[in-house]
């Protein structure tokens, strides 16, 4: 049921009525509960594509994942969301600000 969920959310196959928030809702955190897991299940599952394919090759070797690049993808997405955590922890929400200024100043009216 889990990986169901987190499937249609990384998709989004949700309906709106699931999305929408009353006054006193608080966001969802999808990021902690299905985002970064779901990260990680799909590095597996590409990395299973990537075997099964190299196996039917009959022994041929196409480029697959790099260790380098592997792990600095990872790196980068931790700094961003840590970084992201820092700045709504001392209250200085990016998100809401630069969402605010685009929808204010270049908005089609």
């Amino acid at each position: 049921k889990w990986l169901f969920e987190a499937t249609c959310v990384m998709f989004y196959i949700v309906s709106p009525y699931d999305l929408a928030l009353d006054d006193e809702d608080t966001a969802p955190q999808y990021l902690l509960k299905q985002g970064i897991p779901m990260f990680f299940i799909m590095i597996i599952v590409e990395w299973i594509f990537i075997q099964v394919r190299d196996f039917t090759t009959k022994g041929k070797k196409l480029h697959g994942y790099r260790l380098n690049d592997t792990i600095g993808s990872i790196i980068s997405g931790s700094f961003q969301q840590t970084t992201s955590l820092w700045f709504e922890v001392m209250g200085v929400g990016l998100e809401s600000f630069f969402y605010k200024l685009v929808y204010d100043n270049m908005r089609i009216t």
